[in-house]
């Protein structure tokens, strides 16, 4: 799953609400920890850049800076990660990050949406 990955838009499913004109995402990964850096391009054209760091072990752990919310991640498999968000201990959203079998790609699907990555490097 490490690696740099750009978004396939062709072959993506984008939410409704967030249809961005592109997307790259760097994901480095040592042991159960993730750390996720994404440019996007917005619908508008702007750039949005994030930064986002979590353990992959099934605890609900605080999503700081943003009170009352929270992340639970864990691996299905070696090639598939699961997120749980939650606001003040509720389900409100999640996603699976899953690569295929011949590591060229990743496929992040939610709620409404379903994005397809190519591989850009390995980590």
């Amino acid at each position: 799953m490490a690696g740099a990955w750009k978004a396939d838009i062709a072959r993506s499913q984008r939410h409704p609400a967030n249809q961005f004109q592109s997307a790259t995402i760097v994901l480095e990964v040592e042991g159960d920890d993730l750390r996720m850096s994404d440019l996007v391009l917005d619908e508008a054209g702007r750039e949005e850049r994030h930064v986002n760091t979590i353990r992959a072990d099934g605890r609900e752990r605080a999503a700081e800076p943003r009170r009352g919310y929270s992340v639970r991640a864990s691996w299905r498999d070696p090639h598939t990660l699961e997120t749980v968000g939650l606001k003040d201990g509720q389900p409100i959203g999640g996603a699976i990050y899953a690569v295929s079998a011949d590591g060229r790609t990743l496929t992040i699907s939610a709620d409404q949406q379903s994005i397809v990555l190519e591989r850009v490097s390995a980590d």
